[in-house]
């Protein structure tokens, strides 16, 4: 069975969004788009409904996600919400082993940490104890300014997350230091601190001392980001806690499971109607990157 992840990518209102799905579960995936765009694109309500949005511009702005669940109940999920730090961690991760899950990325640059995690009620309403949601930011709520009520408004926010995770599984990066500036490395080690002691009155949040793991020489040139050497050990030590001991392939083993799981990316495809643009446009990026599979 090929356990390779392609990852599928698209932008929506200050974010960048790539899933990441098995390859051998894409050919599946685009017939059942293209089926339901042909029926879409057929059916006048819908084309009356799409044309109203357009105009009121009310429901246009929904996360295209809300259309775009492929993650369902009998699918293991990983949600990672950073500002860009975060870029292509999320496809390293569904790379560095078979988690059996899809790994979604949110990357919303230069956000706060409250922008971050914006939606993250709706983005976990299905999320389960086998689920894990990761997030990563904080580091532009910080400098040398930074007040004692900023501060705490900071830690205010992480307590929040701890709070709207408790359905689920949360690893919480602490904010990382930043090289281009060496005076707020006290303000961010005095916040991290009172993260680490927030999570251990709750037993769903495992905290990720990146600092742990950084020096000078990993972070990029700006010295702010983090090297792709980095992210593929972040990952490593992810992987680790994701992924159940002995359940690597808990989800691709059997032939039972793989058809269930084609058959749950189906009813989650047809689940609800789609505006064409965006179900448009979702079937053109998944066709575009599993040709491109085909023929690299």
């Amino acid at each position: 069975m090929n356990n390779s992840y392609i990852s599928l990518k698209y932008e929506e209102k200050n974010a960048d969004v790539s899933v990441n799905i098995k390859t051998c579960e894409l050919p599946e995936i685009v017939r059942d788009l293209r089926n339901k765009l042909a029926e879409a694109e057929n059916n006048p309500s819908l084309i009356h409904k799409t044309q109203q949005n357009t105009q009121t511009g009310s429901q246009s702005d929904r996360r295209s996600s809300e259309n775009f669940k492929l993650y369902k109940q009998h699918r293991r999920n990983i949600l990672l919400l950073s500002n860009s730090h975060e870029r292509h961690l999320s496809k390293l991760l569904a790379n560095v082993r078979d988690t059996g899950a899809v790994v979604t990325g949110i990357v919303k640059p230069n956000a706060s940490i409250n922008g971050v995690i914006d939606n993250l009620r709706s983005e976990i309403e299905i999320f389960g104890k086998s689920d894990y949601v990761i997030v990563l930011g904080g580091s532009n709520d910080i400098d040398d300014c930074c007040d004692s009520f900023k501060i705490s408004q900071t830690v205010e926010s992480f307590c929040k997350i701890m709070d709207t995770t408790k359905n689920t599984n949360l690893i919480l990066f602490t904010i990382p230091f930043r090289c281009d500036d060496g005076k707020t490395d006290k303000i961010i080690e005095h916040i991290n601190y009172k993260i680490y002691n927030s999570a251990r009155a709750h037993s769903h949040v495992e905290v990720f001392c990146v600092n742990n793991l950084l020096s000078t020489n990993y972070y990029t040139r700006d010295d702010i980001h983090f090297r792709v050497s980095v992210k593929k050990r972040i990952c490593n030590y992810l992987s680790d806690i994701v992924i159940p001991q002995g359940t690597c392939h808990e989800y691709s083993l059997t032939r039972e499971s793989t058809s269930l799981t084609q058959v749950t990316l189906r009813q989650s495809v047809n689940q609800q109607p789609m505006e064409i643009a965006t179900l448009q446009q979702t079937f053109l990026h998944l066709r575009t990157n599993y040709l491109h599979h085909l023929h690299p």
